[in-house]
């Protein structure tokens, strides 16, 4: 679950555990939505943590959330996903607009992490690679920098095959255009349905 959250595990750099608490304090006061998170490309406490790393990457410029420099040495799929995303209108759109509340802000990073994890797991079974969906769902992803030497290298060479795999769908598809389209859609949905009364303040 969300408790496992903390700077550590972000691939972005973050001063403190500041914002990890926020994120945490706003999974608790909307728990009815925590049941929207599964198992995919990796396992459901790893999609937490995507989950996070969406959300910081929706916060506006002024938090000045970077990548960090370390990680996407040993996460090189996730900077290439999250780059592809950063330049989607609906990612702009949502950073840029001051409109947008937590609770909508929450409720889309949930979404599209959960889409983000059908679809990668969608992929590696596409392309023969589904080997590494057993290893990502058995093991701690985030935490697969910090294994042993073996662990590490059998990680980097899984992170060199999913990169072969997507960079071609990225560049010549609109699945992650299409993807963050619909999960968008449903945190609006979502987000309508249940915060009416505020949105129309």
């Amino acid at each position: 679950m969300y408790t496992a959250i903390t700077a550590e595990t972000s691939l972005f750099f973050i001063e403190d555990d500041t914002l990890a608490f926020q994120f945490k304090e706003i999974a608790q006061k909307m728990s009815m939505f925590n049941n929207i998170l599964h198992a995919g490309g990796v396992n459901k406490e790893d999609a937490w943590i995507i989950a996070f790393n969406i959300w910081l990457m929706l916060q506006p410029d002024e938090y000045n959330i970077i990548e960090s420099a370390e990680k996407t040495i040993y996460y090189s799929s996730n900077f290439i996903i999250f780059n592809a995303m950063k330049n989607d209108y609906h990612i702009k759109y949502i950073r840029t607009s001051t409109k947008k509340t937590p609770e909508f802000l929450y409720l889309t990073a949930l979404n599209i992490a959960e889409g983000l994890n059908k679809w990668i797991a969608d992929v590696m079974i596409r392309e023969n690679i589904s080997s590494i969906l057993e290893r990502n769902r058995t093991r701690s992803y985030f935490k697969a920098h910090m294994g042993t030497d073996e662990e590490v290298k059998q990680f980097i060479k899984d992170q060199a095959l999913f990169v072969k795999a997507i960079i071609p769908i990225i560049a010549n598809t609109k699945e992650i255009e299409r993807l963050i389209k619909k999960c968008c859609d449903e945190a609006t949905f979502l987000y309508e349905k249940n915060y009416f009364n505020q949105l129309h303040k």
